[in-house]
């Protein structure tokens, strides 16, 4: 046994000073969240106003926060009632401090607010939240964070509404408790919408809102193609990851951007900025821009991007692969008009249904719809469609590619020919453009061929100039058209057939703003080269309708004359760029 003097060496009496100072300082095993924030969402249940609120929030708090390692800023808790009115179920929604990841429980509780089970892995279903109406939003775009009071998050998305704002497009911006699950499906299933940016908390499964979670399981609902032509940036932690990144590509989402780590609170919110400004204004592709702005904050390969890294005015689908099937890129968007024109073929003697990207096969065609990403107030002044295909037959002499106004003889009846009643009961789809016309020769099967259509002067034919099936198409068109105007629309429709197989589609646009300078066609704030070449590719064409910003004389057509005053507008020597 010790001596009461050997207690006291002074090595032993220094180690237990050592040990006393370290349990002094360090806070007990809860203190991190001592002073987490604990909110009890509402609801319309008729039993919601009687809630013991003090002894929910003491639950949560003693159940869940008081010995978790874990440091959570928040916690918002969904009360689910049983028939007869006693609190059944506490779904907790919690929101970790230093990384925008959340977590999800559910605490059962037995009568007398007794804690019967815990579940802390727990999936949110849809009865947990509550009952929304859909409402149609009007807006180009979406900045949102349900939680507002983290002020990284507040300014990250209000400064994407001020850049979405300067670059012309109309703007929302919710936060706190205007961010609920509803709020954000009503924008995401407006068909206005182009982009939704979200700054908060996540995980695989989905993202936290201001009253629940939006799930991977509500996107795979949607119908395919219910987000063509949008972009979504999710900044909250590995939400660019199985199961919520390919419900929301599979839903048709234009681009998606996420979290693939776990992202920290401050520095992310400054990869999201960035990211809108070189994407908006500086006109950068989406994925060099991301790239570039994770490398600026040492964050590089933490988020994820699928689907269109081009340019956010620009517009890709599939991907320039070789002709490697069964991606998802390869599942093209198609408008409803493109689908009744494909059953169409699909029904007639001797062809087959449509075929996606990558894919080989004879007399079947491949139809896609480009949807444009513009400000409302746009002037497109320049668009050239690059196409990679390789035909799989020698008929593929013959295809052609309809678009907006090739217009069937059938539908021709009820309204004419768009822009000229010259319309032949003998071809279906008039008026056409042929490949051979785009190419400069006759395509031949098993070449790669680029195939460039500038929709500024576009070689048309009004009528079928093969001679019959098989025949081959007459050598020069019958006409070069402005087909700018078609974009007004807010979507290209391409039917490319029949012997061809498509890799690829990339529409490249530019265009001007009324706030912009007179002659500064591609709204870059100069006026040189670049936009003399915009007036130079579509030459003797007529101008757009409407008010075409390359009609400098006003004269209605595109001519030698606009490209004169143009010169004389530019802003270095020589039209310089």
């Amino acid at each position: 046994m010790p001596t009461s003097a050997s207690l006291f060496h002074p090595a032993l009496q220094a180690a237990c000073s050592m040990l006393l100072a370290v349990l002094l300082l360090a806070p007990p095993a809860w203190a991190a969240n001592e002073d987490t924030r604990v909110e009890i969402l509402p609801s319309s249940h008729p039993a919601f106003p009687a809630l013991d609120r003090v002894r929910v929030e003491r639950i949560v708090r003693t159940t869940l926060l008081e010995h978790s390692t874990t440091p959570y800023l928040l916690a918002r808790i969904r009360v689910q009632f049983a028939p007869d009115g006693i609190p059944l179920h506490l779904v907790v929604y919690l929101a970790h401090a230093n990384i925008s990841q959340a977590d999800t429980a559910r605490i059962t509780l037995a009568p007398g607010y007794v804690v019967s089970a815990v579940d802390t892995a727990y999936q949110q279903r849809e009865s947990d939240l509550e009952p929304g109406t859909f409402t149609v939003q009007d807006a180009d775009m979406l900045f949102e964070t349900p939680v507002d009071f983290i002020a990284t998050a507040a300014a990250g998305v209000r400064r994407g509404c001020e850049l979405g704002a300067a670059a012309g497009y109309a703007c929302d911006v919710l936060l706190g408790s205007a961010a609920g699950v509803q709020d954000i499906r009503n924008y995401l299933l407006a068909p206005r919408l182009k982009a939704l940016g979200n700054i908060g908390h996540g995980n695989p499964n989905g993202i936290q809102l201001a009253d629940g979670m939006l799930t991977n399981s509500w996107f795979a609902t949607l119908p395919a193609g219910t987000l063509a032509g949008k972009l979504l940036y999710f900044n909250s932690c590995q939400v660019h990851n199985a199961p919520l990144e390919p419900a929301i590509m599979g839903a048709g989402a234009r681009t998606y951007i996420g979290g693939n780590l776990n992202l920290p609170i401050g520095g992310s919110e400054e990869v999201f900025k960035c990211f809108w400004n070189a994407a908006l204004n500086d006109r950068s592709g989406m994925g060099a821009a991301l790239g570039a702005c994770e490398e600026a904050q040492g964050l590089t390969g933490f988020h994820g991007l699928s689907g269109d890294a081009g340019r956010f005015t620009d517009n890709r689908i599939g991907d320039d692969d070789g002709y490697h099937a069964g991606d998802t890129a390869d599942h093209a968007y198609t408008s409803p008009r493109v689908q009744r024109v494909l059953a169409y073929f699909a029904g007639q003697l001797g062809q087959h249904g449509g075929a996606g990207l990558d894919t080989g096969g004879s007399d079947r065609p491949v139809g896609l719809t480009h949807v444009l990403a513009l400000p409302p107030l746009a002037q497109v002044t320049a668009a050239t469609v690059t196409l990679r295909l390789r035909g799989t037959n020698s008929l593929v002499k013959n295809d052609v590619i309809f678009y907006n106004d090739s217009v069937s003889a059938t539908e021709a009846e009820r309204e004419p020919c768009a822009p000229t009643a010259q319309c032949d009961g003998l071809q279906p789809f008039l008026p056409y453009i042929a490949l051979r016309d785009l190419l400069g020769a006759e395509p031949r099967a098993g070449v790669d061929y680029l195939v460039h259509l500038n929709l500024a002067k576009v070689p048309l034919r009004l009528r079928d100039s093969t001679g019959g099936p098989g025949g081959s198409q007459a050598p020069a068109p019958d006409v070069y058209r402005n087909l700018l105007g078609v974009l007004a629309s807010g979507h290209l429709d391409l039917i490319i057939g029949d012997d061809s197989m498509v890799d690829y589609s990339e529409l490249a646009v530019s265009y001007t703003l009324p706030s912009h300078a007179t002659g500064d066609l591609d709204g870059d704030g100069r006026i040189d080269r670049n936009d003399l070449d915009i007036i130079l590719s579509g030459l003797d064409t007529d101008a757009t309708a409407g008010g075409d910003p390359r009609d400098l004389d006003l004269d209605g057509r595109i001519t030698v004359l606009d490209a004169r005053r143009l010169v004389l507008l530019c802003s270095k020597t020589q039209c310089a760029r």
